[in-house]
Order: structure tokens, then C-alpha cells, then sequence
């Protein structure tokens, strides 16, 4: 009997903490997000200071695509809205092709 109520609370315990970590998921990928910006600004200034300026527009592309990829998904869901409710951006809706009706079947004959 001492079998079963260390697994109910062994259960207990995990359970709690699977919740623990699901609390903690947003402010962390919101960290990791903004991690990630720090560095590609960091690493940006750095090549391009060493480069003499001659890179300056690709790296301020590079850290601007890095800026949209290292999104919290929050912000990816607030993006993805503000593109579909651009005027003239409207994606066009589902039209399947109308489908023929098939061939009547012979139905099968004896061997």
C-alpha cells in the first residue's frame, strides 16, 4: 500500500511542477526574445566597427530580421494581425474548383 501512495505523490509533484514551468514559459521566451535582440545589436556594432563601416546596411538589415525572428508569440500574433488588416493586403478567400461527378461504376462481375 506504501507502493501507491508514493506514486500518488510522486504524481502530485510532477503535476505541480509541469504548472510551475508553464507559468514560467511566457516571461522566459520574453527574455529570450529580447536576449537575442541585445546580442544581434552587440554583434552588429561590433562587425561593423571593425569592418569600418563598410557593411553598415547589411548588418542593420541583419539585425532588423533578427529583431522580427526573435519574437515572443504575443508579438508574432500582434504582427501577424496588423499585416492581415492592412488595407489592399486582404488575402483572397478559399474558392475550391467545382468538382464533376464521377462516372457511374460497373459493378463487379463474377470470376
Amino acid at each position: 500500500m506504501s507502493d501507491v501512495v508514493d506514486l500518488s505523490r510522486l504524481y502530485r509533484r510532477v503535476r505541480d511542477k509541469g504548472r510551475d514551468l508553464a507559468s514560467e514559459a511566457p516571461s522566459q521566451a520574453r527574455h529570450a526574445a529580447d536576449e537575442a535582440r541585445r546580442t544581434a545589436g552587440a554583434l552588429g556594432d561590433v562587425l561593423d566597427e571593425r569592418s569600418g563601416g563598410r557593411f553598415g546596411d547589411a548588418l542593420a538589415r541583419g539585425e532588423e530580421t533578427i529583431g522580427k525572428v526573435a519574437r515572443t508569440p504575443g508579438e508574432a500574433r500582434d504582427a501577424f494581425r496588423d499585416e492581415a488588416s492592412r488595407e489592399g493586403h486582404r488575402p483572397e478567400g478559399y474558392r475550391p474548383d467545382p468538382i464533376d461527378a464521377p462516372a457511374p461504376i460497373d459493378r463487379p462481375e463474377p470470376i
